[in-house]
């Protein structure tokens, strides 16, 4: 009987994952976004690569493209709005970040999260899995020469979640978080990527989905004070 639930749970999963794939259109930023300045060391990534080069001025930042600052580094990216993005230090954005994103898109966009978190396992009350669940998981991604996850890249790109809350990305934001927390699921950065997630979530008043990262942490082993702030958060959120 398990068997038979999992199996027709992974074809729900499977029809669901076709229909956001059908509803929205492929991935894009809201103008195309010309690299105009650098200051240190700033690589870009293009498409599916999975080589960093060195960035010059000038250069087009696609959709599918990614670039990263390194230490002390910054990139100021143009929009053909005229828009201005100054990108900090030690972080990774997509091109296809720079997008607005309606609560609809933004929670078909986490299901289908929640689908490749936790393929076999159904458990509807934890957006983001226990390290546990994930341990050993090919999705994993590790240094080919230290055999240690890459969890710098994770840092990177909670920062770059950081970077694009500011810019008032929120949508895209909670996206690469809850990205980074499945491909990355181990690291000191994840209890504080699951509060700003919540957060996030919570001021885009998707009170249901930021009380379920709430929830998670307190699940967690976390310190006193972090808590205490779950707590009050979801107090809250009861009261609306």
């Amino acid at each position: 009987m398990d068997g038979f639930v999992l199996s027709m749970y992974r074809e729900y999963k499977i029809a669901v994952l076709l229909v956001v794939l059908i509803a929205f259109p492929a991935w894009s930023s809201d103008g195309q976004l010309t690299i105009e300045h650098i200051e240190g060391e700033v690589h870009v990534r293009h498409g599916v690569a999975e080589e960093w080069t060195e960035v010059s001025v000038g250069s087009i930042l696609r959709p599918e493209d990614s670039i990263k600052t390194g230490r002390n580094a910054m990139a100021v990216l143009r929009r053909d709005d005229g828009t201005v993005y100054r990108v900090p230090a030690e972080a990774i954005v997509d091109g296809s970040d720079f997008r607005g994103m309606d609560r609809d898109e933004l929670l078909l966009r986490l299901a289908m999260e929640d689908m490749l978190s936790v393929p076999d396992r159904i458990d509807e009350d934890r957006p983001v899995p226990r390290t546990t669940v994930l341990h050993g998981s090919p999705r994993r991604r590790v240094d080919e020469d230290t055999a240690e996850v890459d969890l710098m890249s994770a840092r990177f790109r909670i920062n770059g979640a950081r970077f694009l809350i500011d810019q008032d990305y929120r949508g895209t934001a909670v996206l690469k978080i809850r990205e980074t927390l499945r491909l990355y699921p181990e690291g000191e950065y994840r209890i504080g990527a699951m509060m700003l997630a919540a957060e996030s979530l919570e001021s885009m008043e998707l009170y249901e989905e930021a009380a379920r990262y709430y929830r998670t942490v307190l699940d967690e082993n976390t310190n006193a004070n972090i808590r205490r702030t779950a707590e009050m958060r979801l107090e809250k959120i009861k009261d609306r």
